[in-house]
C-alpha cells in the first residue's frame, strides 16, 4: 500500500523521462527577431547605472540581448527585437538615464536575426 507521500511524488517526479512516446520533449527555440543592432555609447556613461536603467528600458520595450561596460570607459549593447521597439531604445540611448551624459552612440545592424540571448542581461 503506498502512502501519501508516495503518491505525491509519484504525481510530480514520475520514473519515466518521457512518460509518453508521443509526447515530444521540449525544446528551446531562440526567437527570431525583426532586426538585431549593436550599439557603443560613448561619454560619461559608467558608474552612473547605465547598463541598469538599459535593461530595465530593454525588459518594458520586450527586447532580448544584452549590455556591458568596455575597457575604454564606454558601453557597448547588443539589442534584438522589433523596429519599433528598437527604434524607441535608440532614442533613450542618446540620453541615457538623469546622472549619464552621452557625447556619441554609434550604432551596427548585425547580419544574424538571432536573439543572442532569450531575454536581456548585463554582462560582467
Amino acid at each position: 500500500m503506498r502512502t501519501a507521500g508516495a503518491i505525491f511524488l509519484s504525481f510530480f517526479f514520475p520514473r519515466s523521462r518521457n512518460p509518453s512516446p508521443r509526447m515530444p520533449r521540449a525544446q528551446v527555440i531562440q526567437p527570431m527577431a525583426d532586426k538585431t543592432l549593436k550599439f557603443r555609447i560613448h561619454g560619461r556613461v559608467q558608474g552612473v547605472f547605465f547598463r541598469h536603467h538599459t535593461k530595465q528600458m530593454a525588459d518594458a520595450l520586450g527586447l532580448s540581448g544584452w549590455v556591458r561596460n568596455c575597457a575604454d570607459g564606454s558601453v557597448e549593447a547588443i539589442c534584438s527585437g522589433s523596429t519599433d521597439a528598437l527604434e524607441q531604445m535608440v532614442d533613450w540611448l542618446h540620453l541615457g538615464p538623469d546622472s549619464a551624459v552621452v557625447n556619441k552612440v554609434d550604432i551596427d545592424e548585425l547580419d544574424d536575426q538571432r536573439s543572442p540571448h532569450p531575454k536581456f542581461t548585463i554582462r560582467y
